[in-house]
């Protein structure tokens, strides 16, 4: 009997405290090498690879290295809104970048964006679309 009412007393006490399950980071799912198909009005199609990363500093920011296949020590902050991503107006290896995406899915991102290398006139500006998967 005595053994019954110590089970139940720590059955009792199990606690159902939620709070310190550590919070899953949303942008884990995102985190890796990504084929990218580009589209670029001055250059036509490629394909190449991206590696996209957590900003460690803004949970809502993500990197994506080798943007605009500049290389993979250039990368461009991307900030993260649901399924709504947004590349503000930035300077990446010389070139002015800004744009918008979506994510489609975990394994699908969608990217439009304008490039301009600063020569001066229309023929500075590159149009881009790039499709994003997941490898």
């Amino acid at each position: 009997m005595a053994v019954c009412i110590a089970l139940l007393f720590m059955v009792g006490c199990a606690s159902d405290d939620d709070s310190e399950v550590t919070p899953i980071d949303e942008r884990d799912k995102y985190i890796g090498t990504w084929s990218c198909a580009e589209n670029s009005s001055k250059s036509g199609n490629s394909t190449f690879d991206v590696v996209i990363r957590k900003n460690s500093t803004n949970s809502t920011q993500l990197y994506i290295d080798n943007f605009y296949l500049l290389g993979s020590s250039h990368s461009a902050l991307v900030d993260k809104n649901g399924t709504s991503l947004t590349i503000a107006t930035q300077s990446i290896s010389g070139n002015t970048v800004q744009g918008s995406g979506t994510i489609n899915s975990d394994t699908k991102i969608n990217l439009t964006y304008t490039v301009n290398d600063g020569s001066g006139g229309s023929s500075a500006i590159d149009n881009c679309t790039s499709i994003l998967s997941k490898k």
